[in-house]
């Protein structure tokens, strides 16, 4: 893959700094779940502000993080139906707040207004628009911060591949991952993944798509599923969950298949195991 613009390459030494031996992740785990177990009050707040973010799927607005998941997952919320949480959902919430809120406050402490946090990214079709936040637009280029463990998915890596691809299609600029590897619950790498906008071009595809089908009244009729059914949250109540989802065959599957081999030895390197 090409290098990116020179002002990455320095984005990315000031990140690394985050990398400090001993910061355990773990510590920090434990005593939000043991808060949780012990307060009512407490595990209330954190489920309604979970509950409050799940956003309402209305012509005007649907997330890229959801349909990029999974086409049915928007359609659910259509039709007025929730996902079901558990504390392990809460708990991984917070932990990823945490790390997303070291991550931005130390680039924008480091880049000043070169960076701006929450910029909306939009794509419309047919009065429909699928929006997303990336996590930083630094003017040549969007950054959106990830968090793995020692092992990961390949559907995993492929999801966040075309999410950050739909970012840099609509927003006609290149996206960086950067992967933050966590090792027992300490921060030890980081790893940056460049994503052109021709990777996001099938999901734009598919959400066309989509609309047609949704505006034919048929919610069911595309499922481009690209995350593991197993750890979706709407598994229990799944109109496929007996039979084999149908998976859109999307243009430029080819280029989508070479970013992924990128992207899945990029995180080898860093000590990351890929599974399925």
């Amino acid at each position: 893959m090409s290098q990116g613009p020179e002002t990455l390459k320095n984005v990315i030494e000031e990140i690394t700094k985050l990398v400090r031996e001993g910061y355990s992740l773990t510590s920090i785990m434990k005593e939000v779940t043991e808060a949780i177990n012990k307060d009512v009050g407490l595990s209330k707040v954190i489920f309604n502000e979970i509950k409050d973010s799940m956003v309402k799927i209305s012509p005007g607005n649907v997330p890229v993080g959801l349909f990029t998941q999974c086409s049915l997952i928007p359609s659910y919320y259509l039709t007025g139906k929730n996902p079901s949480i558990d504390w392990g959902d809460i708990t991984m919430h917070l932990l990823g707040k945490m790390i997303h809120s070291l991550a931005v406050a130390e680039v924008k402490s480091r880049f000043g207004n070169r960076c701006i946090e929450g910029v909306e990214v939009m794509y419309t079709y047919n009065s429909w628009t699928m929006r997303g936040k990336p996590d930083l637009d630094c003017g040549k280029y969007y950054l959106e911060f990830k968090t793995i463990m020692g092992r990961v998915t390949k559907t995993r890596l492929l999801h966040d591949l075309i999410q950050a691809g739909f970012y840099s299609a609509a927003g006609n600029k290149n996206t960086y991952v950067l992967y933050m590897i966590l090792t027992d619950g300490i921060l030890r790498n980081i790893v940056p993944i460049e994503v052109i906008p021709e990777v996001g071009y099938p999901v734009i595809y598919a959400f066309k798509l989509w609309v047609k089908a949704v505006e034919g009244g048929d919610i069911g009729a595309l499922i481009a599923k690209t995350t593991s059914c197993k750890v979706c949250r709407f598994r229990d109540i799944c109109i496929m969950r007996t039979r084999n989802p149908h998976e859109v065959i999307l243009p430029g599957r080819e280029l989508l298949d070479d970013y992924l081999n990128y992207v899945k030895h990029e995180v080898s390197k860093a000590g990351v195991k890929v599974i399925g």
